[in-house]
């Protein structure tokens, strides 16, 4: 059985239950726009979200490899 340190631990803990949040918050965001009536500022913040999470995954690779090159 795997048995992670406190630290192991804590970091999933953090990193699981923050990405539920932050998904929380998004869909919470993209409901009040919706019954809003803001359909343009639905699209746009699903968007600008989308596009903005894809670029910081590149953005990410790029630094990594180039601080391992």
């Amino acid at each position: 059985i795997w048995s992670p340190t406190p630290d192991v631990r804590a970091m999933l803990m953090v990193g699981l239950l923050g990405a539920f949040t932050t998904f929380s918050t998004f869909s919470l965001d993209v409901a009040l726009l919706y019954g809003r009536g803001d359909l343009l500022g639905v699209a746009g913040y699903v968007s600008a979200s989308v596009l903005a999470s894809i670029f910081a995954l590149f953005a990410g690779f790029w630094i990594v490899r180039t601080i391992a090159n």
